[in-house]
């Protein structure tokens, strides 16, 4: 009998790659990608948001980190009192 380990099967133990994106995210990449290339290459940022087809705030808003899930606060709050007092050393 061949045991598979759950780890291997973990989203931690591999890494993703191009070929497993789904189209939409890979089409965000690709924009993305053109966008650096062409701001790279010297193009003013107009133009360089032209040739990724996107518009100024898109771009912006693709670049910047992915934002929790709905209903859930972006950092954790602090307890209702604040943090706990600290014992003079």
């Amino acid at each position: 009998m061949n045991i598979e380990s759950m780890r291997l099967r973990s989203y931690r133990s591999f890494q993703i790659d191009d070929a497993e994106l789904p189209p939409a995210a890979r089409e965000r990449m690709l924009a993305i990608h053109r966008h650096d290339e062409a701001v790279a290459e010297g193009c003013a940022a107009r133009t360089a948001l032209k040739v990724a087809g996107v518009s100024r705030r898109t771009m912006f808003r693709r670049k910047a980190a992915p934002r929790p899930p709905p209903g859930l606060p972006a950092e954790r709050r602090q307890g209702r009192h604040g943090p706990a007092p600290q014992a003079p050393v």
